[in-house]
């Protein structure tokens, strides 16, 4: 009996299994969840480091963003790629979303076996893409065109993969789930659908920027927290993710006006939105100003 269900035996609790009910209809590891398991030791950012930010070039101690530290950065470091991928994802949007999860518990210093096993399952896919049933967009048959984004999560401190891909459009999701549930084995569960939605939307989903504490992703545990929260292949995003970054973390700032007028002081880094201010033009009025204000006038 697996860790997991003997949690549920002791508690007298059914475990239960839902839908992600999100932007692809496929199964996730969708546990009922109180807040307890979302909490993070840290609830604020506990490494605050100092930015130049406004045309004055003011500093102030704003929160790291690294999605380890605390549920306070990971809710920041999730907003800005959310962001980031939306753009990306207006001109090129994935085709499916898989969704891979362990059968048994699964240690979390063995993630990097699963990232290989999840790797080696994708060769039998790319090579099923170079017959010539899916040259149909004027690719030769040798070409391959697999594109996809790993991103890992945490369900009660049980990890699973979402993988999105963007592969031709007649490849069905049965094909997929199948092609993959052989390569994987008999020790994973697969589930594949095609994705809907606009491209805000589904960058949310992939990511988890959600408002609603239930629907944001776990914090990695902290012995996954020198491995790569997500891995993408080369031409998954319109432009690799720091430049993606950099474009809207720019365009943040000038459309309010803190963009210094000079070049910021040794030390400090130019790189995080001003606290002081509320108000989105993306569909987040609140949520960003609501992260930065609880750490205006720490300095430990």
């Amino acid at each position: 009996m697996g860790t997991r269900a003997r949690e549920q035996q002791e508690k007298g609790a059914r475990p239960t299994q839902g839908r992600s009910g999100g932007v692809t209809g496929c199964e996730d590891l969708r546990l009922d969840r109180d807040p307890e398991h979302i909490i993070s030791p840290h609830e604020k950012c506990w490494n605050l480091r100092p930015r130049v930010v406004g045309p004055a070039g003011q500093r102030k101690m704003l929160p790291c963003g690294r999605p380890g530290c605390s549920r306070q950065c990971r809710d920041l470091w999730a907003y800005w790629h959310a962001r980031a991928a939306a753009r990306s994802f207006a001109s090129l949007p994935p085709s499916h979303h898989v969704v891979i999860t362990p059968r048994f518990d699964w240690p979390t210093n063995q993630c990097v076996q699963f990232g290989t096993d999840i790797a080696a399952a994708m060769r039998p896919l790319r090579w099923h893409l170079t017959s010539a049933d899916h040259t149909g967009s004027g690719r030769s048959a040798g070409d391959v065109w697999v594109e996809f984004l790993r991103v890992y999560e945490w369900v009660r401190r049980l990890v699973h993969a979402h993988l999105w891909l963007r592969v031709p459009p007649d490849l069905s999701p049965r094909r997929i789930g199948r092609i993959l549930r052989i390569a994987l084995g008999a020790s994973y569960r697969v589930t594949c659908g095609r994705v809907w939605g606009d491209a805000v939307a589904v960058a949310n989903y992939a990511f988890k920027s959600m408002d609603a504490p239930s629907k944001k992703a776990e914090l990695a545990p902290f012995d996954f927290r020198n491995l790569r929260l997500y891995t993408t292949s080369q031409n998954f995003f319109l432009r690799p993710m720091k430049q993606l970054l950099a474009e809207v973390k720019t365009e943040w700032r000038a459309a309010r006006g803190l963009l210094p007028q000079f070049a910021p002081a040794d030390g400090c880094h130019e790189d995080q939105p001003a606290a002081t201010l509320a108000g989105d033009a993306c569909g987040q009025p609140t949520a960003l100003s609501t992260m930065l204000r609880g750490c205006e006038g720490r300095s430990d």
